[in-house]
C-alpha cells in the first residue's frame, strides 16, 4: 500500500533546555509511505528527517485518547506517537502500515541492523580512501536511472556550486539500452536537454573538462512497468533548453511543481534528474524539482528516495 500525508509527531522524550514540556510538542510532518519503508519529511524540505524500516517494526496501533486521533508505531528502542486529523484518517494509516510490514515479514529481512535504523543524518564527506570504479567498467556495471556527479574545472562551474551549496556543479541519469550501449541524460549550455554516449564521451576525452567524476548506482534494477514511465519521460524532455542562472535558481526553488510537458519548459541538470526520478515515484510529487540540486545526490547529503536507494558514490578513474 502506498500513502501520503501531513500528520503530527510528536518530539522524542527527552527534556530540553526549554524545560521537560517542550518535548512533548507536536510538529507537522509530511509522510510517505512505501512498500518497506515509511519516510517523513518537512513539508519544504527535499531530505527525509527520517525513514522508519518496516521490517525493524514490532507494533502498530491506535493510542486511546478522548479527543486525539493518535497511534504509535514502535520498533526496538523507538516509538513513534503520531495525530492524524480525524479517527478515519489515523485507521486507514494504521490499517496501510500493518499491511506493509506484513508483507515485508515473510522471507524478508533488512540486510542490515543499524542501531538507529529511524536516523536520518548527513554522511560525512567522501575523503581521500574513498572507493574507486575504472572507467573501463563502468558500462558492464551499471543500470538504467544511475546519476553521475560532475566537478568542473573553470569559473562557472565554481559559481554554481556556491550558488547551490554543492560539492557538485553537474548531474546527468544513466541510461543502459537494449544493445547494452550507454548514455547519460543531461541537460547542457550548450545542447540543452540530450543523452551523451559514453564511450564517445570517453573518446574524446571530454572528461577531462571535470576535475572529478562519480557514479551512485540503483541498487535495484528498476522494473520494467516502472521503466516505461521512464522512456517517456525521456521522450518528452530531450530536446528542451537548459537554464539556469544564480537568480532564477532562487526564484525557482519558490515555484510550484512545473509541468514537464510543457514545450517552453527548461531544465537545470540537477532539475532533470529529479524530474526524472519523480516520474516514476522516487522522489516527492508536491516538491519542485527546482528543489533539488546536484550535491543533494551526493553520498554527503543521504538523500532518501521513495523507492530503491542509491547505493556508495565511486569515483570513476579513467586512467584505469
Amino acid at each position: 500500500m502506498e500513502r501520503q500525508g501531513v500528520l503530527l509527531k510528536r518530539r522524542p522524550h527527552a527534556t530540553t533546555r526549554f524545560g521537560p514540556w517542550a518535548s512533548q510538542q507536536w510538529h507537522p510532518r509530511l509522510f510517505i509511505l512505501r512498500s518497506d519503508r515509511l519516510l517523513y519529511f518537512k513539508v519544504d524540505e527535499p531530505r527525509a528527517r527520517g525513514r522508519i524500516d518496516l521490517h525493524s517494526v514490532t507494533e502498530v496501533a491506535a493510542t486511546p485518547h478522548a479527543s486525539r486521533a493518535r497511534f504509535s508505531i514502535k520498533l526496538e528502542g523507538k516509538c513513534f506517537d503520531l495525530e492524524a486529523g480525524n479517527n478515519t484518517e489515523r485507521d486507514a494509516w494504521v490499517s496501510d502500515i500493518v499491511g506493509n510490514v506484513n508483507r515485508c515479514r515473510p522471507g524478508t529481512t533488512a540486510e542490515t541492523k543499524e542501531e538507529r535504523p529511524w536516523r536520518i543524518r548527513s554522511m560525512p564527506e567522501v575523503g581521500p580512501m574513498r572507493q574507486v570504479i575504472p572507467a573501463s567498467e563502468v558500462v558492464s556495471q551499471c543500470r538504467t536511472g544511475d546519476v553521475v556527479l560532475f566537478r568542473s574545472r573553470g569559473i562557472r562551474g565554481g559559481i554554481v556550486r556556491q550558488a547551490t551549496s554543492s560539492s557538485y556543479d553537474h548531474i546527468g541519469m544513466v541510461l543502459k539500452f537494449k544493445t547494452k550501449e550507454v548514455g547519460v541524460l543531461e541537460a547542457l549550455g550548450n545542447t540543452g536537454v540530450h543523452v551523451s554516449n559514453w564511450v564517445g564521451f570517453i573518446k574524446e576525452k571530454w572528461h577531462e573538462q571535470y576535475s572529478e567524476m562519480a557514479i551512485r548506482h540503483l541498487t535495484s534494477a528498476i522494473p520494467r512497468p516502472t521503466a516505461a514511465h521512464l522512456e517517456a519521460f525521456c521522450r518528452r524532455s530531450i530536446g528542451k533548453k537548459y537554464s539556469w542562472t544564480p537568480i532564477r535558481h532562487v526564484l525557482r526553488r519558490r515555484n510550484t511543481v512545473a509541468n514537464t510537458d510543457d514545450d517552453r519548459r527548461t531544465y537545470f541538470c540537477s532539475e532533470l534528474v529529479a524530474s526524472a526520478y519523480k516520474s516514476i515515484g522516487y522522489l516527492r510529487s508536491d516538491l519542485p524539482s527546482s528543489a533539488y540540486t546536484p550535491g543533494m545526490f551526493s553520498s554527503s547529503y543521504n538523500l532518501q528516495l521513495l523507492a530503491n536507494d542509491l547505493g556508495t558514490e565511486l569515483a570513476i578513474d579513467f586512467s584505469c
